[in-house]
């Protein structure tokens, strides 16, 4: 592995064309929290095994978002993210993950109905210890218990797997619904109008009962026992031969970690454009488009671009700004998530545009936290399904 790894590092051209893209060193300008300057970290670092040396490490790579946007760009094709997880994974060897981390990870997230009583209890306890609204929000489900403090997001009345066990749910398909945390306690509506859709269009499809988190929290954070432990709950409920996600992330991590054998997975709105499933109204509505960092380099993007354009008042983005959320990153660093988000914020107040559109449950969170930071109350933010029929 050792040998691997500094092959891989030793890739890297240091062209730096990772700091025209890197979200951390545009807000910055620190050389060492670029790509290119946290590979030669690592690559100084990895003969050395002194305690130092992961203290340092857990900086480097805890300041990074994981959003990819280098690795897309890179010239030389450098495995970033595996290099990047390597590194997670020696320092939580090495150190440990915290209490609050090990439990949430290994003893709640595997169970639902555990997860689901922390949840509503943790925003219980916080409405009644204080109604004041703090500076930061939660961006990142899996991480609730962990910020009972902060500002909470508000939870739907109920899950999209608890109206899901209340409605109709064809269960003889081979199309499956992976729901995603913050999708299903936050914006259940988008599920919602999924499965009208696909039952409008006589598309079979089924909803397993027994999916968890995906596990991406856990992995990112070296927790690879925990991440292993929610794959393989997920991969005993999903036995078709599709699986939708609505989450970039999700998509993300069933698609490249779990071994799914033959099992196709992909996102919502690529599989409503391939199958033909497209809006023919035309809206009034007026939309800007914030692609989130995960869905950076696949189709998806274009798709979600046509269709605004074809079917809204659609303005084009200069620059793909990332929004600054990525999960844990905002509750380790939220001064500096806020920064990143500000920017790509004042990205969009200039157009002055009445909805941001974005396929991505977290970045959902964490602009509607921006604007409300900013006491801006006429923009809205919305996913693309969201859209269908308005």
């Amino acid at each position: 592995m050792q040998i691997e790894l500094q092959q891989e590092l030793a890739r890297c051209a240091k062209c730096g064309q990772c700091r025209s893209v890197c979200p951390v060193f545009l807000a910055l300008k620190d050389e060492k929290l670029v790509t290119r300057g946290r590979l030669s970290i690592i690559q100084s670092k990895t003969t050395n095994s002194s305690s130092a040396k992961y203290k340092q490490l857990d900086k480097i790579i805890g300041t990074c978002l994981m959003c990819r946007r280098c690795e897309v760009n890179c010239p030389s094709l450098v495995n970033i993210e595996k290099i990047f997880k390597s590194q997670q994974l020696r320092i939580a060897q090495e150190k440990g993950l915290s209490l609050l981390l090990r439990i949430g990870f290994r003893w709640v997230l595997p169970y639902r109905w555990l997860y689901n009583i922390v949840l509503k209890s943790a925003y219980l306890f916080h409405l009644l210890w204080n109604k004041k609204v703090t500076s930061f929000p939660l961006r990142h489900l899996p991480f609730y218990f962990v910020n009972l403090f902060n500002r909470m997001p508000k939870l739907a009345p109920k899950s999209a797997l608890e109206i899901s066990n209340s409605s109709l749910v064809i269960n003889d398909s081979q199309v499956a619904i992976f729901i995603g945390c913050a999708t299903n306690y936050i914006y259940p509506e988008i599920i919602n109008k999924i499965t009208s859709i696909l039952k409008q269009h006589k598309i079979h499809y089924t909803m397993p009962s027994g999916q968890v988190c995906c596990g991406f929290p856990a992995l990112l954070s070296g927790d690879e026992q925990a991440a292993k432990k929610l794959m393989k709950i997920n991969l005993k409920n999903f036995n078709t031969d599709t699986i939708i996600t609505v989450c970039p992330t999700c998509n993300r991590m069933l698609s490249e970690e779990y071994n799914l054998k033959g099992i196709k997975v992909i996102d919502a709105i690529e599989f409503l454009a391939q199958y033909s499933v497209l809006p023919s109204f035309r809206s009034s509505v007026s939309t800007v488009y914030h692609p989130p960092c995960h869905s950076v380099g696949t189709k998806v993007p274009d798709i979600i671009k046509s269709f605004l354009k074809a079917n809204t008042d659609y303005q084009e983005m200069e620059t793909d700004l990332c929004c600054g959320g990525g999960g844990l990153f905002s509750f380790k660093y939220p001064e500096l998530s806020h920064r990143i988000g500000q920017a790509r914020l004042r990205s969009i107040e200039h157009r002055a545009r009445s909805t941001i559109v974005t396929n991505c449950p977290g970045c959902m969170m964490q602009l509607e936290y921006l604007l409300s930071a900013n006491n801006i109350e006429d923009i809205k933010v919305k996913h693309p399904v969201s859209l269908y029929g308005d």
